[in-house]
């Protein structure tokens, strides 16, 4: 079992010609929590589920930007075929809810992410896995049917996401 948490406190510098009496500073407070536990079934079968948490909230400029809620439940199985690689399914459910602002009303999103992949030692001190995934993204009645990257209508997205690890 893996537990963390961190809580990051930030602060970015604002142009002075647009600060009109308001902080020259954006201050972000990230707060993140996440659990993972594995079950070994069997020498070749193993279970990994996890809960994440993630919060952000904008100190300064609340009108402008919009604080985020994310919480993702993380399933995977992981199917040992050999002693170095590893077959991983997996299937990430994520609610987001995205605070409101000046310009719009905030909202909330509820993903699924289906994923395959490998998982593998490529060198003694070097291991990585590689999946590809396919997402379904549904946003709630509240939000408008147009954003600035264009329609808001249920859609899926195919993601690739090659992520190295080193011990």
């Amino acid at each position: 079992s893996i537990f963390s948490y961190y809580n990051v406190e930030s602060q970015s510098a604002v142009s002075e010609l647009s600060t009109k009496a308001n902080p020259a500073l954006v201050e972000v407070s990230s707060e993140n929590a996440s659990f993972i536990t594995t079950y070994d079934y069997s020498p070749k079968l193993s279970f990994s589920l996890g809960v994440n948490q993630k919060d952000l909230t904008y100190e300064t400029y609340t009108d402008r930007f919009a604080a985020k809620k994310s919480t993702s439940i993380p399933l995977k199985v992981i199917y040992d075929y050999t002693d170095k690689l590893s077959i991983l399914y997996g299937m990430t459910f994520t609610d987001t809810e995205v605070g409101p602002t000046n310009l719009f009303t905030g909202y909330n999103t509820d993903s699924v992410y289906y994923n395959v992949g490998l998982r593998g030692i490529i060198l003694p001190k070097l291991s990585g896995h590689f999946d590809v995934g396919y997402r379904n993204l549904s946003y709630d009645t509240s939000l408008i049917d147009f954003n600035s990257f264009g329609t808001t209508k249920q859609g899926s997205t195919i993601s690739l996401i090659p992520i190295p690890s080193h011990y």
